[in-house]
């Protein structure tokens, strides 16, 4: 038996131990578009911090898993059980699993500086190209545009570094969904680490004057050396269209009853609720694979 593993995620590691203990003899491919190695990415703030290696947040895979990093799925052919990445490359399969995640979401006024100066906060791999960044220019201050959990871990980190840090939301307040007392006792300890905030003011525009990114808000002007985005995200899942049914704004529903022996969801590119506990969730459910 072969199973596909379309994404890192720690739904897909879960489900290939899962797996792996069902069925010592069967054929694990984990295929993921990552370049690191399939990691705990509630840790990553630790690696951005400085007072991790990136190693000491990479997951255990079974033995006998084959890994195979930077591939991007394109394409599925339920019929014929293959998938296609984005090199051409073409895998059968007896069953595949899917947990692909989400990728970060980029307003249009920073696209044009994604990745030269601007990064997504998101990923181990964004965590490597912000430290990479950061060593190779002179990097003193940092604004990170999301107030909320990603934002917060990120503006803290940053912190750690010794950089000179701006959080932005334009809500009324940080972590605008959760309680008074949460948000009061949050607001102390980020003036406690001397970061700046500013809440009910959206960035219009994003230039660059000579090594600084100019930052225009509603009532101010803003001067940073470098940008973090962390705005929520959204699944990576049109080339899912073959074999699952989809919200419009791209999250599975469920797969289409004629694959559902040959294909199973894992992990938060699913319809579910959002939730503070979602690695706990995400390991249950690669433990219920089978079920």
């Amino acid at each position: 038996m072969r199973y596909i593993f379309i994404g890192a995620s720690a739904a897909c590691v879960s489900a290939a131990h899962t797996l792996a203990k069902h069925d010592p003899q069967a054929e694990l491919l984990i295929l993921t578009q990552q370049r690191e190695y399939p990691n705990n990415t509630c840790s990553i703030k630790h690696v951005l911090a400085g007072v991790w290696p990136k190693e000491q947040t990479f997951l255990k895979l079974p033995a006998h898993a084959q890994l195979y990093l930077q591939q991007r799925v394109v394409e599925i052919d339920p019929d014929q059980k293959m998938v296609v990445t984005h090199n051409g490359q073409v895998f059968g399969y007896d069953t595949i699993i899917i947990g692909i995640g989400t990728r970060p979401r980029v307003p249009e006024l920073f696209k044009t500086y994604l990745h030269k100066g601007v990064f997504t906060y998101h990923t181990l791999d964004d965590v490597e190209d912000i430290t990479k960044y950061s060593a190779s220019t002179n990097i003193t201050s940092v604004a990170i545009i999301g107030g909320g959990l990603s934002g917060v871990e990120a503006a803290f980190a940053c912190r750690q570094r010794g950089l000179e840090v701006t959080l932005f939301e334009k809500e009324p307040k940080i972590l605008s969904l959760e309680s008074e007392d949460i948000q009061k006792n949050l607001e102390d300890t980020l003036n406690g680490a001397a970061i700046k905030m500013i809440c009910s003011s959206k960035v219009i525009t994003c230039t660059r004057d000579t090594n600084e990114f100019v930052l225009t808000l509603d009532t101010r002007v803003v001067r940073v050396d470098m940008v973090l985005l962390a705005l929520g995200s959204s699944p990576d899942s049109q080339f899912l269209n073959s074999v699952t049914e989809m919200t419009f704004d791209g999250y599975i529903l469920r797969v289409r009853p004629e694959y559902e022996l040959h294909c199973k969801v894992v992990g938060d590119c699913t319809a579910q609720p959002r939730v503070h506990n979602g690695w706990s969730r995400a390991l249950m459910a690669g433990k219920k694979i089978l079920t």
